[in-house]
């Protein structure tokens, strides 16, 4: 697997490419609210290279999307 390293500014594009709330892109990843999305887009939580690949699988988006 490609290591994938995204900024905030391309985590929200991602969500917003797949049409996507916060709570409906955490729900994706198996997360039950927002908040856990939210720490992606703010910086205060990094997010993984397959956590990016599972999003994209679910939301028929290239990997990797940038």
């Amino acid at each position: 697997m490609k290591e994938v390293n995204l900024t905030n500014k391309q985590v929200i594009q991602l969500r917003k490419m797949a049409g996507k709330t916060q709570e409906k892109a955490a729900n994706d990843l198996h997360q039950k609210d927002g908040a856990f999305w939210r720490k992606f887009e703010n910086g205060t939580r990094d997010i993984s290279s397959s956590q990016v690949e599972l999003f994209c699988l679910k939301n028929n988006i290239v990997y990797p999307p940038f």
